[in-house]
């Protein structure tokens, strides 16, 4: 006997055998590279920061007194009108709060962008959600197959399901800021609103109240100039003075009617310009700027019948 009889014969399938882990020892370390390549290709990117521009340092133009803007739109201002001590603006500004729907729909967006923060930050947390459920199971002891006495089951099933996302890659840190940032925004663009509302209706008040002094100025010089008009006529009328000084006193006289009819015209039209929001707050509050001679006692006004509030 030989000794190459004494050889352990070789399957048929260790050729094939050997072939198969040499394929997957190869596909092995080619897929490793690709899932590093992938990884890499999934982490963070740097933070963002502002870019910087040249500027010069200062204009020929500038004042040597001249301050830079920082603008700080997110500071509350608080109730700066009170400043005026005047009680009917204060109760008119009040209602801005209230009744002003532009202020309304500002304050629900800065709530909503507030709330997507807090649910952005919900998740640097797990997630836990459950569930209770029973059933109650009543087998009648006339089935085929069952036993002659009736049978009762209870299944009381709770199941608690348990999940939390690492943030690897910063996906949720990145969405919070994000969400940060845009309440942010939100909170300025409130106060920015609040302001412009409180100081649309301070400006509009006060324009009509000076309205009001101005044409009881002019109502004051009217009765002033038809006095002067009679007492001009009785001169003519005595040869003192000459039909001239007449027509002039005429003219004077007629040119104060028309500012005193333009300007309250003006006071009592609401429909136009920026006095349509301190007209809307005048009505239905109860107030309004009318001539003294149209107010109440105390200086209340009194409304003339069949106007609308």
């Amino acid at each position: 006997m030989r000794l190459s009889d004494l050889r352990p014969e070789t399957s048929d399938f260790g050729p094939q055998t050997s072939d198969l882990a040499r394929r997957r020892l190869k596909s092995g370390a080619t897929g490793l590279p690709l899932a590093l390549l992938l990884l890499c290709s999934c982490a963070v990117g740097p933070r963002y920061s502002k870019p910087t521009a040249p500027t010069p340092p200062g204009f020929k133009e500038v004042p040597p007194d001249w301050k830079t803007a920082q603008p700080n739109d997110q500071i509350e201002r608080g109730k700066w009108w009170e400043i005026f001590q005047d009680a009917q603006l204060n109760a008119l500004e009040e209602q801005i709060n209230v009744s002003n729907q532009n202020l309304k729909a500002a304050q629900a967006q800065f709530d909503q962008a507030r709330g997507l923060v807090r649910f952005n930050r919900a998740a640097y947390y797990p997630t836990a959600s459950g569930g209770l459920s029973a059933a109650r199971t009543h087998a009648s002891s006339n089935r085929p197959t069952g036993r002659l006495s009736p049978t009762n089951a209870t299944d009381l099933v709770l199941p608690i399901d348990v999940s939390y996302e690492f943030d690897v890659f910063g996906r949720v840190r990145h969405t919070v800021e994000a969400a940060s940032s845009n309440a942010q925004a939100s909170a300025a663009d409130l106060e920015s609103v609040n302001l412009s509302l409180h100081a649309e209706l301070a400006l509009d008040y006060f324009q009509m109240r000076t309205l009001d002094a101005e044409e009881q100025l002019l109502n004051s010089n009217v009765t002033a100039f038809e006095k002067a008009l009679e007492l001009t006529q009785n001169r003519y009328k005595g040869g003192v003075a000459s039909g001239v000084d007449v027509a002039q006193a005429q003219t004077q006289l007629e040119n104060t009617r028309a500012q005193a009819i333009d300007v309250e015209g003006t006071e009592r039209t609401c429909d136009r310009g920026s006095n349509r929001t301190t007209c809307f707050y005048f009505q239905h509050s109860g107030c309004c700027l009318e001539s003294p001679a149209a107010r109440g006692p105390a200086g209340a006004c009194v409304r003339p019948a069949g106007t609308p509030s």
